[in-house]
């Protein structure tokens, strides 16, 4: 019977890692990704080639780039200068990354979001704008993923 409820709970354990990582696919996407998407031409398999699976973006590669720059401009996080916006990177947290880790109510989310970002701030100096985004969203996967 012990042998039994130990493969039970394995069985179950693959099955929600399954329907986790199936939820995780279809909510990691935003509207500005879609946007973005038809715009270039590009398809989630090519932004699924630049994600690692611990969430790390790829740097240097300009089609990625573009698609980026398309990205943060549509969501308000970068300006005409390749400048982030904090506030907007702080609100898009709030309202996306928590939701995105399963952790809508956490509390104190907006000051979490703004001391999240000012960690980050010295890590996303990059050589354009798109590079900019892609550090500062590394540092914020790898600082949301310690939340967990």
């Amino acid at each position: 019977m012990d042998k039994f409820l130990k493969n039970l709970f394995i069985i179950h354990s693959v099955f929600q890692f399954q329907v986790l990582a199936l939820d995780l696919d279809n909510s990691f996407y935003t509207k500005e990704d879609n946007i973005c998407m038809e715009r270039l031409g590009v398809d989630k398999a090519f932004l699924n080639s630049h994600v690692s699976e611990s969430f790390v973006l790829t740097r240097g590669d300009e089609r990625y780039n573009e698609y980026v720059d398309c990205w943060a401009t549509e969501a308000g996080v970068l300006d005409d200068n390749g400048r982030l916006v904090y506030p907007a990177l702080e609100t898009f947290i709030s309202n996306y990354m928590f939701n995105l880790i399963r952790k809508p109510n956490y509390p104190n989310k907006e000051e979490v979001a703004r001391n999240i970002v000012n960690d980050c701030k010295p890590t996303a100096v990059g050589d354009s704008g798109a590079d900019n985004v892609i550090l500062m969203a590394n540092c914020l996967y790898a600082r949301f993923m310690a939340l967990q």
